[in-house]
């Protein structure tokens, strides 16, 4: 039961069961995550084409939950919330909820951490995202106390019931510029400037040359991998006798 009497009965007066409502799905799961929510009164779906047809047959959002089941707050939210007969009927009626174990979705779940991220600032689990029928996020959030989650459910059924189309059209460009943009080419550098460079680099090694004991300048010395390579290099390529010998006596 819900802490506060007065959500707890709007709860269940707006959501009146309707005839042939679906069944929980997850009895027998091999999933223990799954499974751990076959007894739960909410109407659980097993991900699939067939949730998100039902979502658009009957108009209603996709309450996607995403967990596994070593996660503390992901038993919390199913103790307090998803036992809960007056939450189920508000999620039974007027969303389709779909369960996950994120360990046999890695890909969604890396997806929808993505769009937890790049929404709210920041990303976890229980992942609970409300989804348009056609798939497109609406709104993402973790664990939330039953009140919390309680009220949630009912204004954004009120909010979907009176501007649907709105928050279609919203969700649909939203996760459309969320997709990365595809990577540019870095532009071409201009014609001899890697030769102009690896010049500078060895009149810069030479002048600071330890022309006894190796390496570069007179303090401590640790070798710099990158720069003997790149020095190497050009050895082979434009041979240079003071160079060879910085390169004898460091290496």
């Amino acid at each position: 039961m819900l802490r506060r009497a007065p959500l707890a009965v709007v709860l269940v007066l707006l959501a009146v069961p309707s005839a042939g409502a679906a069944r929980n799905e997850l009895t027998g799961h091999p999933s223990p995550y799954l499974a751990m929510h076959a007894d739960n009164p909410v109407q659980w779906q097993r991900l699939g084409p067939a949730p998100f047809e039902r979502a658009r047959r009957e108009g209603k959002p996709v309450y996607l939950s995403i967990g596994y089941f070593s996660c503390h707050w992901c038993h919390v939210m199913e103790r307090e919330s998803y036992r809960s007969e007056a939450i189920a009927r508000v999620l039974n009626e007027h969303y389709v909820p779909i369960k996950v174990d994120r360990e046999l979705q890695p890909a969604l779940d890396q997806r929808m951490q993505e769009f937890m991220a790049r929404t709210q600032g920041y990303s976890g689990w229980p992942t609970n995202i409300f989804l348009t029928p056609e798939g497109y996020p609406l709104i993402g959030v973790l664990y939330l106390p039953p009140q919390d989650f309680g009220e949630l459910l009912l204004r954004l059924h009120e909010r979907w019931a009176r501007d649907r189309a709105a928050l279609t059209a919203t969700a649909e460009r939203a996760a459309q510029a969320l997709v990365p943009a595809p990577l540019e080419p870095p532009p071409r550098p201009p014609e001899g400037l890697g030769e102009r460079l690896m010049t500078r680099l060895v009149d810069d090694s030479l002048a600071l040359a330890d022309t006894v004991s190796g390496g570069f300048g007179q303090q401590a010395k640790f070798p710099s991998a990158p720069q003997l390579l790149a020095l190497l290099e050009r050895q082979a390529r434009r041979p240079e006798a003071r160079l060879a010998e910085l390169l004898r006596l460091t290496l």
